[in-house]
């Protein structure tokens, strides 16, 4: 969809794109874009850190639900194809489910 085009209204081409991307997994990213991906995740984090003054330890001693770590995990979500695993895991935020709970009340106060 983000390269072709799609029958519908465009409230309809959102939802689905949404519905898509939500649903990514491992498996959907393979070989060298995933590489690239993880690098860009990797730079996307440090920055974030760095932005913010806090080191790796720092970033392990927050809290999971983190309004900071919850913002670098939506960008994250946003501008990356990392799983919610994966960010989950790189951000120390517990759970997949977790993080899902976690975006979903940061989105929610935006």
């Amino acid at each position: 969809m983000r390269r072709s085009w799609c029958l519908g209204e465009e409230p309809f081409g959102k939802e689905l794109l949404a519905r898509v991307t939500e649903r990514r997994g491992a498996c959907h990213y393979l070989g060298e874009s995933q590489e690239v991906e993880v690098q860009k995740a990797e730079r996307m984090v440090r920055e974030q850190l760095t932005r913010r003054g806090w080191t790796e330890a720092e970033l392990k001693h927050r809290t999971k639900a983190d309004r900071h770590k919850a913002r670098i995990a939506l960008r994250l979500r946003q501008q990356t194809t990392m799983t919610m695993e994966w960010i989950s895991r790189r951000l120390h935020m517990g759970t997949a489910n977790t993080l899902k709970n976690t975006l979903r009340l940061v989105e929610s106060r935006d």
